[in-house]
């Protein structure tokens, strides 16, 4: 089944997946700002910077790159093939971004105190 807003794939007789749309979220500001900060992977040896700048989410890096992230969820967002997933400690702090595209996850960026 395929639709604007959902698509149900079955391989070679599984369980049939069933994939929804997500619709983008409006955070405030004050949310997307306490995501900003920098974050580093040392298995990539980068640090992303992320900036809150005017009212959206962007990841700039050392090599120039300035990359918008769009809101999928409040501490998920997606940019091109790759999806990001904020992780929190117990008092809701961020305490890094889980990475992930085709055939790389929970590539770990950690928040810089």
């Amino acid at each position: 089944m395929l639709s604007t807003d959902r698509m149900t794939l079955q391989w070679d007789g599984a369980l049939p997946v069933t994939y929804q749309r997500l619709e983008p979220v409006q955070l405030r500001p004050e949310q997307l700002a306490a995501l900003a900060g920098d974050y580093q992977c040392p298995d990539a040896g980068t640090t992303w910077t992320l900036v809150f700048h005017q009212g959206g989410l962007m990841i700039t890096t050392s090599a120039g790159w300035k990359i918008p992230l769009d809101a999928v969820g409040s501490d998920r967002f997606v940019v091109g093939p790759w999806s990001l997933h904020f992780m929190r400690d117990a008092e809701g702090r961020p305490q890094g971004i889980q990475l992930h595209r085709a055939r790389l996850w929970n590539l770990w960026f950690a928040k810089a105190p």
